[in-house]
């Protein structure tokens, strides 16, 4: 009879795999934006929506 290997606990192998967080440290306006656009059906009023955030009122 042969023992079976335990399978790693799911949770711990994820915090355990990849590089640290970094803070984001931004300066400055302007240094650092983050963009998304949304498409909505062709109906009355606008298809498309553009976001931009500045990060640095977000940290600020």
């Amino acid at each position: 009879m042969t023992a079976v290997p335990q399978q790693p606990n799911r949770q711990s192998w994820l915090m355990s795999e990849g590089a640290e967080l970094q803070p984001i440290s931004v300066l400055a306006p302007m240094q650092l934006l983050s963009m998304d656009y949304f498409l909505f059906p062709l109906t009355s009023g606008f298809k498309a929506v553009l976001v931009v955030v500045d990060y640095f009122r977000l940290f600020t």
